[in-house]
């Protein structure tokens, strides 16, 4: 049994020999778009790791602080506002890759690296390579069609905006692969959660124009270039300071978030419906995760065990197809304890993880067994596209306790490290299809 704590992952970087140049760009406040060339994040390393470690978060954690929603509509267009481009520093240094020890199933695992940059990791070979260094990259998720990355980036020291970063790289020059894209021109502070429409072309997320200031929902299109062609919208203004979560359905109409009760918002009018949940009174209902090709939507309620009495999230779900009678009539399921939920992409499987525990539910059968146990770390597991395999945080086998990428097959067998970092945090993990 166990409730994940949601801490804020530090930014401060120390250097060890060789690698001086390289943390000094992953650590700036701005960086260049310009594709860093291969490292080692084998290389890094701290004499502090044991502070960082005290400091690890989930994958969504800073979203995780940010919940809510309410009852009045925000203006319907936003006017863009300039922010000035993040000045260029040099790429990191470039250092021998990851030995390739280990076969782990197929597809790229990107995530955040000790919250200043982004990092991709094939699963075939080990092989690591930053792909942006500076501006505090967060809330790293990837598109449903595994084409695109979305992140928050700092792009001054009051200024926070979304951006998106394309995955292909069939008839793309090698100059052009992996380049940021900035899509949203609020020149907010707090700029939280973006996610992904079913289709891929939306992303909606939450922002506010003080750094502890209420909530409001907005839209822009992922395609569109800032500050004309996005298409940015304000859909709904809170008065919320904080998410639980938040996620499109299957057909791109509605949103839903987590603020005490699970809420629902129409994303052409912007319209807000009433409380779709009651909450126990042990906590709220949060973290919703849309089912694939279902109108199931699935939520963690805050429940207790009567013969532990310890209190966790229990999975629960409702049927969004009938907005009448508020709140839906809600269906509960396994007491996961857990606050992290993902489904594969096929929607036959739900991982479920929490502080130290990682779980596999077969959604046909309803039944869960546990897939890792007593982690040094919150395991922040996520399937591989092919369902088979799911990604997850842990020690290394070693016996520093240094946060690794570990791969284990669904059925709880084959458990392979990928990682040997020296030092450093994984946050925000996605496993894309190539």
């Amino acid at each position: 049994m166990y409730v994940i704590k949601h801490l804020k992952l530090g930014t401060r970087c120390s250097l060890l020999g060789t690698v001086l140049l390289l943390l000094l760009a992953a650590c700036s406040p701005a960086a260049s778009e310009a594709l860093p060339t291969a490292i080692d994040l084998n290389a890094i390393s701290t004499n502090d790791a044991s502070t960082r470690l005290a400091q690890t978060v989930v994958a969504a954690d800073t979203t995780a602080t940010r919940v809510a929603l309410a009852t009045q509509n925000a203006p319907a267009t936003l006017p863009p506002t300039w922010t000035p481009a993040p000045a260029a520093t040099n790429p990191p240094a470039q250092a021998s890759p990851i030995p390739a020890t280990v076969v782990a199933g197929t597809g790229t695992l990107y995530y955040i690296f000790n919250g200043d940059s982004i990092a991709m990791l094939t699963a075939a070979d080990s092989h690591e390579e930053l792909i942006l260094a500076g501006g505090a990259p967060a809330d790293l998720v990837l598109s449903p069609d595994s084409q695109w990355l979305a992140y928050t980036r700092q792009i001054s020291e009051t200024v926070r905006e979304v951006f998106v970063m394309s995955l292909k790289t069939e008839g793309v020059p090698a100059d052009q692969q992996l380049k940021s894209q900035q899509v949203t021109c609020l020149g907010y502070p707090t700029v939280v959660l973006p996610v992904w429409s079913a289709d891929s072309r939306q992303l909606a997320f939450a922002a506010s124009q003080t750094v502890d200031g209420t909530l409001g929902i907005y839209t822009v299109d992922a395609s569109g270039q800032c500050p004309v062609g996005n298409h940015q919208r304000g859909l709904v203004q809170t008065q919320f300071k904080n998410l639980t979560g938040m996620t499109w359905n299957v057909n791109n109409t509605q949103i839903y978030f987590g603020s005490g009760s699970i809420y629902g918002v129409d994303a052409a009018t912007g319209t807000l419906y009433p409380p779709l949940t009651q909450p126990t009174g042990y906590g709220p209902d949060s973290y919703p995760v849309y089912r694939p090709d279902s109108t199931s939507l699935y939520y963690l309620k805050t429940d207790r065990d009567a013969e532990t009495t310890l209190v966790g999230g229990m999975l629960s779900q409702v049927d969004t197809s009938q907005f009448t009678t508020f709140p839906l009539q809600e269906l509960r399921g396994t007491k996961f304890f857990a606050q992290q939920l993902q489904f594969s992409r096929d929607g036959r499987f739900l991982v479920a993880s929490g502080t130290q525990d990682a779980f596999v539910q077969n959604m046909d059968v309803g039944s869960a067994a546990p897939l890792v146990q007593n982690a040094k770390f919150p395991p922040q597991a996520v399937f591989s596209a092919d369902s088979e395999n799911v990604a997850y945080v842990d020690a290394g086998a070693g016996p520093n306790l240094i946060q690794q990428i570990w791969v284990i097959n669904r059925r709880g067998t084959d458990r392979k490290q990928l990682t040997t970092h020296i030092e450093g945090t994984i946050t925000s993990m996605n496993w894309a299809a190539q």
